[in-house]
C-alpha cells in the first residue's frame, strides 16, 4: 500500500492512542465514586465510555496489517517481533516492577527465594495493569503463522460464519460460566475476533452507510455510559461490567470507528498531520510509558479531579501526551535506549 492510503490508518492508530490516555484519566476519577459528586461521576463515565474502543482497534489494526503482510518468513516474523515489541515490553515491566513495587523489592525481611518468586509472579501477571494488551498481542502474534494461510484463501462468506459464531459465542459466554459443559467454543471466543475483524475490513469493498455506523457508534456508547452509571450508583460502587472490550456495546462501537475512518481518509491541516503521524509512530513507547507519567502525576500530588472533569480530563490527558510522546523521542536518540523505548 501507498504511504496516502495508510493516511487514514495513521490517523486511527494516533487516535486510539490518544484515546487509552483519555481513558486511564477518566477510569482514575470514576473509580473514586462514591467519593466524588454524581456530576463528576456521570461525567467521567461518559468520557470513559466514548473511547473504549481503543484497545480493540489497535488489536484490529494489527489484524489489518501485521497479519495480512506475513510473508511466511517465520523467523523474520518472530525476530521483529522480538526486537519491536518484546524488549520494549521488557524494558519497560522492570520500570513498572521498580516503580511499583520498591518496598517489596528492597525489602530486606525477604529471602532471594521470595523475591524470586515476587518478581516471577509479577511478570507472569504484569507489573503494571495497562500491560495486559501486550500479553495478548504476544499471544496472538504466535497465532499468525497459521491464521494468515485462512485469511488469504477465506471467502467473504468463511469470514461472516466467523464473526457470527463470534459474536453468538460472546453473548452466551457469560451465561455458561456457571455451568460444567463439555462443548468447547474456545476457538472462537476472545480477542482472536478483532485480529479476523481488522484483517477482513481492511480487505472488503463492501460500502457501509456513514451516517448508520454513526449512528450505530452513538447508540454502542451510550448504552455503554448509561448501563454503566445505573450499575454503579445501584452497587454504590464503579462497574465497568458493560465496559468490557468484548462486549457487544464495545464491539459495535470498534467496528463503527475503524470504519469510519477506513472508508474516508480525512484531510487535516499539514501542521495537525504532522503530529498525528509523530503519535502514530511513537504510538507503542507512548501506550508503554503514558501510565508511568500518569502514576508520577498522581504521586506529585495532582488530583485528577482538581477541576471538573470536563476541563481537567482534557488538560491531564494532553500533558500526559506531550510527556510520554516528547519521552519517547528523547529516549530514541539516546544509542542505548533507542531499542528500549518502544
Amino acid at each position: 500500500m501507498g504511504s496516502a492510503k495508510l493516511i487514514w490508518a495513521n490517523n486511527l492508530r494516533a487516535s486510539a492512542t490518544i484515546a487509552v490516555i483519555v481513558l486511564h484519566v477518566a477510569s482514575t476519577i470514576s473509580s473514586l465514586y462514591p467519593a466524588i459528586s454524581k456530576s463528576y461521576f456521570l461525567t467521567s463515565i461518559f468520557i470513559d465510555s466514548s473511547v473504549r474502543w481503543a484497545v480493540p482497534v489497535f488489536i484490529m489494526l494489527s489484524g489489518s496489517f501485521a497479519l495480512e503482510n506475513y510473508d511466511n518468513r517465520l523467523r523474520s516474523f518472530f525476530a521483529k517481533m522480538f526486537h519491536r515489541i518484546i524488549v520494549p515490553f521488557l524494558f519497560w515491566s522492570v520500570v513498572y516492577l521498580f516503580f511499583f513495587s520498591w518496598k517489596e523489592l528492597t525489602d530486606p525481611a525477604k529471602s532471594m527465594g521470595q523475591l524470586l518468586a515476587f518478581t516471577g509472579n509479577q511478570f507472569l501477571s504484569g507489573t503494571a495493569s495497562h500491560l495486559w494488551f501486550v500479553y495478548v498481542i504476544v499471544s496472538m502474534y504466535l497465532v499468525f503463522p497459521f491464521l494468515s494461510k485462512w485469511t488469504k484463501v477465506a471467502t467473504e462468506k468463511e469470514y461472516i460464519y466467523f464473526f457470527v459464531l463470534w459474536l453468538f459465542f460472546l453473548l452466551i459466554d457469560p451465561y455458561l460460566s456457571d455451568y460444567d459443559i463439555n462443548f468447547s467454543y474456545n476457538f472462537f471466543t476472545g480477542f482472536i475476533g478483532y485480529i479476523v475483524l481488522g484483517n477482513y475490513l481492511l480487505k472488503t469493498t463492501r460500502k457501509f452507510n456513514q451516517l448508520l455506523l454513526l449512528s450505530l457508534f452513538l447508540t454502542g456508547f451510550l448504552y455503554t455510559a448509561i448501563r454503566t452509571y445505573f450499575i454503579s450508583i445501584h452497587g454504590n460502587e464503579t462497574n465497568e461490567l458493560f465496559m468490557d472490550n468484548l462486549s457487544l456495546n464495545v464491539c459495535v462501537m470498534s467496528f463503527c470507528v475503524y470504519l469510519i475512518c477506513r472508508q474516508r481518509n480525512y484531510t487535516l491541516h499539514s501542521t495537525w498531520q504532522r503530529a498525528v503521524d509523530i503519535i502514530c509512530k511513537y504510538s507503542y513507547g507512548i501506550y508503554l510509558s503514558h501510565l508511568l507519567i500518569l502514576n508520577i502525576f498522581l504521586r506529585l500530588g495532582l488530583k485528577f479531579d482538581f477541576l471538573h472533569p470536563i476541563i481537567s480530563i482534557p488538560l491531564i490527558t494532553v500533558a500526559c501526551l506531550v510527556i510520554s510522546c516528547g519521552l519517547i523521542m528523547g529516549m530514541k536518540k539516546i544509542p542505548v535506549l533507542k531499542k528500549l523505548a518502544g
